[in-house]
């Protein structure tokens, strides 16, 4: 029974593009890598708009009994929203899409991310280090070691999402995108001293 989850679970990485080389194994219900993740180097570097560090996360929500799955990349000191994908499948493509998408901006000191799947892929990591980017991850289950993509994700959700109830992919990605636009130029942040992420 351990063998044939093990081999689900990378048969689903391989279709997936989210094979991360690791070795498997499953202890209960539970699927554990071994490998040790790349360390978390955000908390001792200083918050200045001349260091770069960007944060990434997925964001899933369900759509008329289908799933939409929202990738984002967000620069830490301004909390502007970098680069965004939307796609209805968890394939590795629409991750580096955004990520592109983001280093065509500029290539930040420190790409930060949780330890999912997708950014545990080569694919994934070696996008930045060839950039010259330093790859950080947060601590298993600490959410608020990626606070400010968290704040997002609330924001989307209370502000947007739930309030207008999308109805089709189609709808959720064109509300999604006029969120975005809002979040970045509109929207004031506390944080920010009120500012929106575009005038910091």
């Amino acid at each position: 029974m351990k063998g044939s989850k093990k081999n689900l679970w990378d048969t689903w990485n391989r279709r997936w593009g989210t094979d991360t080389g690791w070795t498997s194994t499953v202890s209960g219900n539970r699927i554990q890598g071994h490998r040790k993740p790349w360390q978390f180097l955000i908390r001792k570097t200083p918050k200045t708009a001349s260091a770069p560090i960007f944060i990434w996360n997925r964001f899933t929500r369900d759509i008329q009994k289908s799933w939409l799955y929202l990738a984002a990349v967000v620069d830490w000191y301004s909390h502007f929203i970098l680069a965004w994908e939307v796609d209805d499948t968890l394939e590795i493509t629409f991750v580096l899409d955004a990520c592109k998408k983001a280093l065509g901006n500029s290539v930040p000191e420190i790409m930060n991310s949780d330890q999912g799947s997708h950014f545990t892929s080569p694919r994934y990591t070696e996008l930045f280090t060839k950039a010259g980017a330093k790859i950080s991850m947060d601590h298993r289950g600490r959410a608020y070691d990626n606070i400010f993509i968290e704040r997002f994700w609330r924001s989307l959700k209370y502000e947007d999402i739930y309030l207008k109830d999308y109805q089709y992919p189609r709808e959720a990605r064109k509300r999604i995108r006029e969120y975005i636009e809002f979040y970045n130029n509109e929207r004031p942040h506390q944080s920010l001293g009120y500012k929106t992420p575009s005038h910091v």
